[in-house]
C-alpha cells in the first residue's frame, strides 16, 4: 500500500515538473508584418491620403503649365517646366520623409512597449521568420497599440512672417527747436551837430 501510494505521489511530481518544463519553454519570440501594421494603422492610413492628395496637387499645377505651353516648344518654357517638375518631385519626397518619421518613431515605441509588457525577449520583422506560429505573431496587437497612441502626421502651418517694424522716423525738422534769432543791435546815436562860427561881416 506503502509502495504504491509513493508511485502514485512520484508520478504527480513528475506531470507537475513536466508542465514547469512545457511553461519554462514558452517561446519568447514574437514576429511582427511591418507593411502591414503601417498600412492598416489610422495613422498610416491618413498618411496616405495626404501624399495623394499632395499628389494630385502637383499633377494638376503640372497639367496645366503643359497646357498653356501648347506647342510651343522654346527653351526656355520648358526649362521651366522642367524646373517645376523637378520641384514637384522634391516636395513629395520631403512630405513622404516627414510622415515615415513619424510613423517610424511611433512603430519602434509600440514594438517596444509590446515586448516589455508581454517579457519577451526579441521581436523580428515577420519576414526574416521562416516559419510562425499564429500565437507568435504580434501584428494585430501592434496596429492595435499605434492606433490608441493617436498620432498626428497632418503637417503643420508654417508660422506667418511678421513684417518687421519700421524704424522711428526722424523728428520733422519743423519740430526740432529753433535757434534763437541773435538779438538785434542797438541802434548807434547819430553824432551831435556843431554849431556853425558866425559869418564875418
Amino acid at each position: 500500500m506503502k509502495m504504491k501510494t509513493l508511485l502514485t505521489v512520484a508520478l504527480c511530481l513528475a506531470l507537475l515538473g513536466l508542465a514547469a518544463c512545457k511553461d519554462s519553454g514558452k517561446p519568447r519570440v514574437a514576429v511582427v508584418d511591418a507593411e502591414k501594421v503601417l498600412t492598416e494603422c489610422q495613422a498610416g492610413k491618413k498618411g496616405m491620403d495626404i501624399l495623394r492628395a499632395k499628389s494630385n496637387e502637383l499633377t494638376d499645377k503640372l497639367k496645366k503649365m503643359q497646357s498653356d505651353m501648347g506647342d510651343d516648344k522654346a527653351k526656355d518654357k520648358l526649362d521651366v517646366f522642367q524646373q517645376a517638375l523637378g520641384q514637384a518631385r522634391m516636395e513629395i519626397n520631403r512630405e513622404q520623409s516627414r510622415i515615415m518619421g513619424i510613423l517610424q518613431s511611433s512603430f519602434e515605441k509600440a514594438v517596444e512597449d509590446y515586448r516589455a509588457k508581454n517579457g519577451l525577449d526579441v521581436i523580428l520583422v515577420k519576414d526574416q521568420a521562416l516559419a510562425v506560429s499564429p500565437e507568435a505573431d504580434a501584428t494585430k496587437a501592434i496596429v492595435a497599440a499605434m492606433d490608441a497612441m493617436n498620432i498626428d502626421v497632418t503637417p503643420k502651418a508654417e508660422p506667418e512672417t511678421k513684417p518687421e517694424a519700421a524704424a522711428p522716423a526722424e523728428k520733422d525738422l519743423g519740430e526740432q527747436p529753433k535757434a534763437a534769432a541773435p538779438e538785434a543791435a542797438a541802434p548807434q546815436k547819430a553824432p551831435e551837430a556843431k554849431p556853425e562860427a558866425p559869418a564875418k561881416q
